[in-house]
């Protein structure tokens, strides 16, 4: 394996100076006009699907409830220490899922809430309506009450 002792220097091909001029800057909307850019939504899935989707869940759900609530009764079986172990950490896990059950439908209802608002706030801009805008400023307060300034 041989080592270069010395630096590879190549040769630089020099640029042609161009000076930055504000024509090269991207263009800026200033008509309250203009459309708004939306993104679309993703098509729902069909209710068959949706319902199969749901009974599927159920039904896994119902199996591992049934296996872990059997595991815990052979700990029980086998001692009683045991069993109230494998019953305390069964206890700790559903409690730690429903925490993070709860924490996640908070956050979705808050994300449908802003999606609620900007929704809210294409409609205010696109109407030009002053009672709109009172009402979006509203909103606005609601979202962000409690937040640092």
């Amino acid at each position: 394996m041989a080592t270069r002792k010395t630096p590879i220097i190549l040769d630089e091909q020099p640029q042609p100076e161009r000076a930055i001029s504000p024509m090269d800057a991207p263009a800026v909307v200033d008509e309250m006009s203009a459309d708004i850019p939306t993104l679309s939504a993703t098509p729902s899935r069909p209710v068959a699907m949706r319902l199969f989707l749901w009974a599927s869940g159920v039904l896994l759900g119902a199996i591992l409830v049934n296996a872990v609530w059997g595991f815990v009764l052979d700990m029980m079986a086998r001692g009683t220490v045991l069993g109230q172990v494998a019953l305390g950490l069964v206890g700790v896990f559903l409690a730690s899922a429903c925490f993070f059950i709860l924490s996640e439908w908070r956050a979705y209802r808050r994300l449908s809430y802003i999606s609620d608002v900007q929704d809210k706030a294409r409609a205010v801009l696109n109407e030009k309506n002053l009672e709109g805008i009172t009402a979006l400023r509203r909103d606005l307060t609601v979202l962000y009450r409690g937040r640092a300034h």
